[in-house]
C-alpha cells in the first residue's frame, strides 16, 4: 500500500480453467510464482500413471508369453505329479525374479541418471532412498499382480493336450 493512498494493490492472474482471478491477500499473491507448474505437476503425473499402466501391460505381455513358451514343461511336470501350488511357485517365481532384478536395474540407472534430471526435482533429492524404495514398492506388487493372470492360465494346462502340441 502506497503512503497516503486508500487504494490496496491486487494482483491478477489467468486461471488455468481459463478466466482471471485477482489474489487480494499476501497468501494468495505468494501462490502465483507456483501457478504454472500445478498443470505441469498434473500432466506429469498423468504421464507417470500411464507409464505405470504400460509397464503393467508390458510385464503381462511378457509373462504370457514365458507361460505359452513353456506349456510342454509345465504339462510334463503336471503329468509327473507336481501340485498347482509348484506350479504356482515356478511361474511366479520366474516372475518375481524377472521383477527383482527390472527394480534393480531401473534404481541403479536412476542413480546415474539423478545428475541430470535433479534441476526439475522441486523438493527431493535424485538419489533420494525413500524415493526409490517407494517406486519399487510400487512397482512389485502391480507387476506381480499382472503375472496372476498367466499363472492362472499355466494351472489349467491339460498334460496331455500340451504333450501332443508341438
Amino acid at each position: 500500500m502506497v503512503k497516503g493512498s486508500n487504494v490496496t494493490p491486487t494482483f491478477s492472474y489467468r486461471n488455468w480453467i481459463g478466466g482471471w482471478r485477482e489474489a487480494d491477500t499476501l497468501a494468495d499473491h505468494m501462490k502465483l510464482p507456483l501457478f504454472p507448474g500445478a498443470p505441469g505437476r498434473r500432466a506429469l503425473g498423468a504421464f507417470g500413471a500411464v507409464a505405470l499402466l504400460l509397464a503393467a501391460i508390458g510385464v503381462y505381455g511378457l509373462m504370457a508369453y514365458a507361460v505359452a513358451r513353456r506349456t510342454r514343461e509345465i504339462g510334463i511336470r503336471v503329468a509327473l505329479g507336481a501340485r498347482h501350488a509348484d506350479v504356482l511357485r515356478n511361474v511366479l517365481g520366474h516372475a518375481a525374479w524377472l521383477l527383482g532384478s527390472g527394480v534393480i536395474l531401473g534404481a541403479g540407472t536412476a542413480l546415474v541418471a539423478g545428475p541430470w534430471y535433479a534441476a526439475i526435482l522441486y523438493n527431493t533429492n535424485p538419489h533420494d532412498p525413500l524415493t526409490l524404495a517407494a517406486a519399487a514398492a510400487l512397482m512389485l506388487p502391480i507387476g506381480l499382480s499382472a503375472c496372476l493372470l498367466p499363472a492362472r492360465r499355466a494351472l489349467r494346462i491339460v498334460p496331455s493336450r500340451a504333450l501332443r502340441e508341438e
